[in-house]
């Protein structure tokens, strides 16, 4: 008993801490009337849906949602916190989640983490992250979508050792507000529910029945939301805004063969500007996977590359800019933001030139160098344990037990999920990557964990090695003993 009351005293500890770090940004926010609450990637679109939404333009609720810019996932767990008590409403809310996700990774360490400091360094990491920090703050994706995919990891490793159907309907249910908030997360059912069966097979897995109720209750809010958008416009989809494959895909090709100098194919010809593509007129033009697999293959070393460049910024970049810049508004008015058209245009080395000739700044992206080694570290260091777990799958399982497998499928899924999400966007940004931070961390913590582990046992080994020897030689200086 004692030990469960010092475990949830240090956990009291840390919500406390974290909580006050927010606190006091929130005195920050409402000092500058809450500027940096916009400043996230449409946030300002996803606001003036919201409050078209709240006045049901369209005749009703549910047209207002079909015919906005933006996905309703995208906001309807703030609107009513908005209604309430305006950003600062939101902003609470977001803090309250972003807490309960620090509780259950907490709770998720615990139980896969056999170190007593575990729970304490991964929780406060999380916690701290620039990203976790900036998003709270801020009319965005990410406020809802990271904390839900901790709670959703959270429920699926713990229902891997209670078997109790109640944590994988939660598991299901946070995992399905996810792909709600953010449809391109779908892809993550079908992989996961794969990663079990591929677990299931090599005898790691002992259970698919949690996961499968999961991915299978995970579908149901967006399809439930694309049905009803079927019905409302005809169409067929789940937004009537740009937040889609199709229009991403065709600004990818955009961006592709204007780095080239080339007009590029029909579908972006006619663009002068990337802007133009936003206009209303515009707004619907899509191209389908098929032929966006088609135009690359008339280019493909520079498509692979411009898939290449996504991926490295995805998971590379350190996202310390986020709160530097778009939360403080440090260097916000100095064009710190054309960094991508500057690697866009002239690669790495026209970065560093740039860079360096905006001296001003040069404080800001120094910070944001260093942020981003760590980030490059942490990936390398999750996909090494990724191979090492596969080829030890069984003693994983034998050593840490079902919760532990669970963990390396959820994350591994949140992990390959982001890279497709990367590959599909524009232009990728550290944001994307956020969802999957949290899986990063903790496999990163149960990599230090193992290798912890086995150099403890090393040393134990070597222990009992000279021990033996120094038996064998007191043995041998002793004749009656021999």
């Amino acid at each position: 008993m004692s030990t469960v009351r010092q475990g949830f005293g240090a956990l009291g500890r840390t919500l406390a801490a974290v909580g006050l770090v927010h606190a006091a940004m929130l005195v920050f926010d409402i000092a500058t009337g809450f500027s940096a609450f916009l400043r996230g990637d449409r946030s300002e679109t996803r606001l003036a849906t919201m409050e078209s939404v709240a006045r049901q333009e369209g005749g009703s609720l549910v047209a207002a949602m079909a015919h906005g810019a933006v996905a309703p996932g995208e906001y309807v767990v703030q609107l009513p916190f908005y209604l309430a008590a305006g950003p600062l409403g939101v902003v609470v809310f977001q803090i309250a989640l972003m807490l309960a996700s620090v509780a259950a990774m907490w709770k998720i360490v615990e139980r896969t983490i056999p170190h007593r400091r575990a729970p304490l360094i991964v929780s406060v990491l999380y916690a701290l992250t620039p990203m976790t920090l900036t998003f709270s703050h801020q009319l965005t994706t990410e406020a809802l979508a990271t904390p839900l995919c901790v709670l959703f990891t959270y429920f699926a490793v713990k229902g891997a050792d209670s078997r109790r159907l109640t944590d994988a309907v939660l598991a299901g249910l946070c995992l399905g507000a996810v792909v709600l908030i953010r449809p391109g997360y779908m892809v993550i059912i079908p992989c996961l529910f794969g990663l079990g069966v591929l677990a299931i097979l090599l005898k790691s897995l002992t259970s698919l029945k949690g996961l499968a109720v999961a991915c299978v209750i995970a579908c149901l809010p967006l399809a439930g939301w694309t049905a009803l958008f079927a019905q409302t416009t005809g169409a067929v989809g789940y937004t009537g805004g740009v937040a889609n494959v199709g229009w991403n895909l065709r600004s990818k090709v955009f961006f592709v063969e204007r780095a080239h100098g080339r007009a590029g194919p029909v579908e972006v010809a006619r663009f002068k500007i990337y802007d133009e593509m936003w206009s209303e007129e515009e707004a619907g033009g899509k191209i389908s996977l098929g032929r966006y697999l088609a135009i690359a293959a008339e280019h493909p070393v520079d498509y692979v590359k411009a898939g290449a460049a996504d991926l490295g910024l995805a998971f590379g970049r350190g996202g310390l800019s986020k709160l530097a810049v778009d939360y403080f508004g440090v260097a916000r008015d100095k064009g710190i933001k054309e960094w991508r058209n500057v690697l866009d245009a002239g690669g790495p080395g026209a970065l560093v030139g740039w860079a360096f000739d905006n001296l001003d700044i040069l404080a800001v992206t120094a910070l944001e160098l260093a942020a981003s080694l760590v980030s490059v570290a942490a990936f390398l260091i999750d996909v090494a344990f990724m191979l090492a777990a596969l080829a030890r799958h069984r003693t994983i399982a034998a050593q840490s037990g079902q919760a532990a497998i669970t963990l390396i499928l959820v994350a591994t899924a949140l992990i390959a999920t982001t890279a497709l999400s990367a590959l599909v966007v524009d232009r990728a940004q550290p944001r994307l990557r956020n969802p999957a931070d949290p899986a990063i961390l903790l496999l990163g913590a149960m990599a230090v964990a193992a290798l912890a582990t086995m150099r403890k046992g090393g040393a134990k080994s070597a222990s009992r090695d000279d021990q033996h020897a120094g038996d064998d030689h007191q043995d041998a200086a002793d004749p009656q003993r021999a």
